[in-house]
């Protein structure tokens, strides 16, 4: 296998380091894990959140992205549920300013930009509602609530991110990427109840597109770490 790196965006709230290191032990070694932590969130907390998607993706592109992909190395990249959307602008932003893009596209908990959701307005929930929305995606436990620190801690950003998300505002054609889309769909999600959907995701690709089922919530990512690295592992030693 040719060395590699794989670029991993996070859910709403989650940290880079804390969702994708636990990931490094099942990963070949030729494979470079790059955790991609968004402002405000796990070592970047210091810094203030990001307004919308465009300016996220846009700290991301000069911070992670573009000092890592100058053409010495292939790459893939992952995004799960609210980083589906930020890979999706990734990607457009990368190839606006004739950047190399990834070998394969690893996407979950979330349908393709295109598709609308029910505006539900999370971000505007009360923090009981929002943290009520969390338990029922099966993101945290009723337990969270025995902890008030870590909910003022934590709720803010969750909130913001949420934000981004339920503002964002698809814009026509759909891009169309030279890399595979590898989708991963967990039968219990209640983000993605309906499989034909699902497969819109390859309208987004001109090469290979594909969808693995596995079981599991919304967060199946963090419980089906193995599986996950085996299938990135393949994907990689077939370039």
């Amino acid at each position: 296998m040719k060395s590699q790196k794989l670029f991993c965006m996070p859910y709403a709230g989650g940290g880079a380091n804390t969702t994708y290191i636990p990931w490094k032990k099942h990963l070949d070694p030729q494979i470079t894990l790059i955790p991609v932590e968004y402002p405000g969130h796990g070592k970047r907390i210091a810094e203030p959140l990001s307004k919308n998607l465009e300016e996220l993706v846009s700290d991301l592109y000069q911070t992670a992205i573009k000092p890592e992909i100058d053409g010495s190395t292939d790459y893939m990249i992952y995004g799960h549920s609210m980083g589906t959307l930020v890979v999706y602008e990734l990607l457009k932003l990368i190839e606006k300013n004739n950047g190399i893009l990834p070998h394969t596209i690893f996407l979950s908990g979330r349908y393709s930009p295109n598709i609308s959701y029910e505006k539900e307005n999370v971000h505007l929930l009360s923090d009981d509602q929002l943290i009520d929305h969390l338990i029922k995606l099966g993101g945290i436990t009723p337990e969270i609530y025995n902890y008030p620190e870590i909910i003022d801690a934590c709720l803010p950003v969750i909130r913001n991110d949420y934000k981004i998300i339920d503002e964002y505002e698809f814009s026509t054609p759909v891009s169309c990427f030279n890399s595979n889309i590898t989708f991963i769909y967990s039968d219990n999600d209640s983000y993605l109840n309906d499989r034909e959907k699902v497969a819109e995701w390859k309208h987004y690709t001109n090469e290979n597109f594909s969808i693995i089922e596995v079981k599991g919530d919304h967060f199946f990512i963090n419980n089906e770490i193995e599986f996950l690295c085996r299938l990135i592992n393949q994907s990689a030693k077939e370039i």
